[in-house]
């Protein structure tokens, strides 16, 4: 509201009931995505949410008139509509399951902090330098959401594809053979390979290899790269 009183001329009582345009935004943003992630990825969500606010951004930077100004703040609002939520549901993609529940503790309490510090940091700025630096504000903190964002995304991909690669698949005449992807071994293309089947309990039983054999593993999987089960 004080970007749109002292920049842009809007008086007090306007300006207050514009600044509710953003979290119109945001609930409006937040009914539409329920439905846009049956069709969409969490990860093109907060794309088309940073997309989004960019646009809005840009049409508060316009000199445009007041009009455009409107439109800008509702889109900024939209915008940051799918992007917590999203960023909160892909935790255990980008992290693992084990690692989930901290995570997503520590991503909501690092959310919370960064809405409490934001206003009076650009109050400082306002107050010591000009309010016109709001949109540079709000658009500094999308390139920096975009970048941490993007560089955690390839990342993810990664290690996806690494793991994909050093999984074993077979299928033998032994009927079934499950893959343990979250204890995957691997050993260099050069290293002589030794294998045993360990573990056994009714048909059942580990591969394991190198290092594992012989492990006091009990009944468990903890160093099973494969586990096999006879069966018709």
């Amino acid at each position: 509201s004080s970007y749109c009183t002292l920049v842009r001329g809007l008086d007090a009582q306007t300006a207050a009931s514009w600044a509710s345009l953003f979290y119109l935004g945001i609930t409006a943003g937040r009914f539409v995505s329920g439905f846009l992630t049956m069709k969409m990825s969490d990860r093109n969500m907060i794309r088309l949410g940073q997309v989004l606010i960019a646009l809005g951004i840009l049409l508060v930077l316009l000199p445009a008139g007041n009009n455009v100004l409107f439109v800008g703040l509702i889109l900024i609002g939209l915008g940051c509509a799918p992007v917590y939520p999203c960023i909160i549901h892909e935790t255990p993609v980008n992290f693992g399951r084990e690692l989930s529940m901290s995570m997503t503790g520590l991503q909501m309490a690092f959310a919370y902090v960064g809405s409490c510090l934001a206003p009076p940091l650009f109050g400082l700025l306002a107050q010591n330098v000009t309010p016109r630096l709001y949109p540079w504000y709000l658009a500094v903190g999308l390139v920096v959401m975009v970048i941490m964002s993007e560089s955690l995304h390839p990342n993810t991909a990664a290690d996806k594809k690494l793991l994909e690669q050093k999984t074993i698949y077979a299928i033998t005449d032994q009927r079934i053979i499950a893959v343990v992807k979250s204890n995957v071994m691997t050993m260099p293309r050069d290293q002589k390979v030794t294998c045993a089947v360990e573990c056994r309990d009714g048909g059942a039983g580990n591969v394991c290899f190198n290092a594992a054999i012989g492990r006091e593993a009990g009944k468990s999987r903890a160093n099973a790269v494969m586990g096999i089960k006879k069966g018709n």
